[in-house]
This record gives C-alpha cells, structure tokens and sequence, in this order.
C-alpha cells in the first residue's frame, strides 16, 4: 500500500535538524508560495526547459503524467529570462496571459522550442485523461524528450547528456507549466516544506528510526494518479485527494454535506475554476479537521454544487500549506 506522510511545519523542528546533517547529501531547491490577484495560493519553482532561459512550474500533486508544458505560457514567451522575484515574476506573468492566445500562437511556442534541436518530438503523441473539479477532459498531448528539467538553486549531479525527461503538452490556459506527482515519485523520495520555502531532493529511504517519529505516516490509494487519504472533516470520515493545485483549503462534493456532524454555515459563496476550464459554485462552512492524529481548526470548506468524482473531496493549498509532505 502507498504511503504518504505530514507534518505541520511547526512540529517538524527534529526533521529539519536531520535535513541540516544531510545536507551534502540532497538537493535544496527553492519553492516559493505564490498568490494572485485573488489570492489563491500555488507551490512555483524556477527553472528552465532545454535551455530557454527563466520559466515558472507550478507543483500540483493531483496531477498525473510526464511535467506538462503548457503552450499558453509558451506563446506568451513565458520563457524569457527573469531576474525579479518569482512572486513578481508570477504576477506578471498572468497578467501576460490573461488573453488566450491562439491555437497558431501556441504552435508557434512549441515550434520554437523544438528549433533549437536539443528536444526531440515523438512520432506520436498520446491522449490524456484530465480529471478535474467538475469535469473529466480528455485532450492530445504531444510527446518531447528533452534535457532534464534544472531548477534555480539544484546541484547538477550525473551526466547531464545521458539524462533527460519526457514532457507532454497542454494548452493550460492562464497557467505556467505543471510539474506533476508522476515527476516527484520519479525524483523521490522528496519532501515539501511550504514554511521554508523549499522542496528537498533525493532523500535516502526511510529506514533509521529516528526518522519515523517526524512524520505521521498515513496510508494512501490513488485516484487518476493523485494520492488520497483519510481526514476526519467536521466529524465525518473523508477520502480526501491531497491536491496542491487547488487554492481552497478544502473542497467536498454537494453529496458529502449531510454526513458532516460539526460545521458552521456561513454567508459566503465562492466560485471555483478547474483544470478543464470549468466554474463551480461552492458554499463555504468553517470545520475542524484532522489529519493523522493532527488538528486543524477553523478550516474553510467548500461544498461544490457537483460532486468530486472518485473521492469526498480534495484538500487544496488553503491547508496543506501547514504541513510537510513527504
């Protein structure tokens, strides 16, 4: 069985005196909290695709897959140099995209990427299948091999002609590129820590004791490629996809409302957009949630008005920026 393990950052002061003593051992690349003009929260790193200077990845654990290119953010040349902060950079950025370019602008960017000869396109692309908040797309993909993606601030270890990484394409409208929870299982073992403001690389495995105590291990399942896990929300028993895509803090489907015991109603409503480009309208409550033996009070839920398809509900950023994942 999977497992996925959290921590909430206060808590996790004898892991990062253990990451301290391995430090000659990992890789420490930044990661920073980004938010828009909303103030939606994302997980972004810096980085670069076959050499192309500065671009921005946004880490979304909920989805599946090769790192996704997205060819909206190549069409706005999203990968000129930058030497402001990723904040900044971020900001801009969708500032830049907020006009939807055209499906010839998007060839364009990817044209232009595959010029410079250091990325091979396969003969064939493939079709993915995109679950999102409301709605499951399927899309064409195409396939490239490329040089390994490098990040601001990683060690370059191995040979760097032998190595490289498969990447897909997406339009992704009004979003830069994906790095997904298939690409952090390939890099694993690895963990998140949003307070620091970084995410750690190559990890040994999990095998001294002291080790264990840092982390409440809890037992995982997959949905579409995403982990889910068990969470006690407003004293019900949730599956729960862990999903760092998501602004909300925590989103259920409109069927899982009456089996909460503990909630407070209030008068807010919010829409959300999902991945598909779809618009959900959500309730939104106040609950306790518990998360391995770990609480967390006073949380915003979101009841969609559709159901999350294949799980209760998914936690976004809103919570999961108190702990560290491993």
């Amino acid at each position: 069985m999977s497992l996925v393990s959290v921590a909430v950052g206060l808590l996790a002061v004898a892991f990062l005196l253990l990451l301290l003593q391995r430090q000659q051992r990992t890789n420490r690349v930044p990661m920073t909290l980004v938010s828009d003009a909303f103030g939606n929260e994302a997980l972004v790193l810096r980085g670069e695709v076959a050499g192309r200077g500065s671009a921005l990845f946004m880490l979304d654990t909920a989805y599946a897959g090769p790192p996704v290119l997205s060819t909206s953010y190549l069409a706005r040349r999203g990968w000129l140099a930058s030497h402001q902060s990723v904040q900044r950079e971020y900001e801009e950025t969708m500032a830049r995209m907020a006009v939807d370019p055209t499906d010839d602008e998007r060839f364009r960017g990817v044209a232009e990427l595959l010029s410079r000869g250091v990325c091979r396109s396969y003969t064939s692309g493939c079709t993915m299948r995109l679950m999102g908040i409301g709605v499951t797309q399927e899309t064409q993909a195409d396939m490239l091999l490329c040089p390994s993606l490098r990040f601001e601030g990683e060690r370059q270890t191995g040979s760097a002609e032998a190595a490289g990484d498969v990447l897909v394409t997406n339009p992704l409208r009004g979003n830069v590129h994906i790095l997904t929870m298939d690409y952090l299982l390939h890099r694993s073992p690895c963990v998140l820590l949003p307070r620091k403001g970084c995410i750690q690389f190559g990890l040994p495995p999990l095998t001294q004791a002291t080790d264990k105590p840092s982390f409440e291990f809890l037992p995982a399942s997959m949905l579409g490629g995403a982990f889910q896990v068990d969470m006690t929300v407003g004293g019900a028993r949730l599956r729960v996809v862990v999903d760092t895509g998501a602004a909300a803090g925590l989103s259920i489907g409109k069927d899982v409302l009456p089996r909460l015991r503990r909630c407070q109603l209030t008068t807010t409503h919010a829409y959300q957009t999902g991945v598909n480009g779809e618009r959900v309208c959500s309730d939104v409550l106040r609950v306790d949630v518990d998360v391995g033996g770990l609480r967390v009070e006073d949380v915003e839920l979101f009841v969609n008005s559709s159901n999350v398809e294949g799980a209760d509900g998914y936690a976004g950023m809103g919570l999961l920026r108190a702990f560290d994942l491993w």
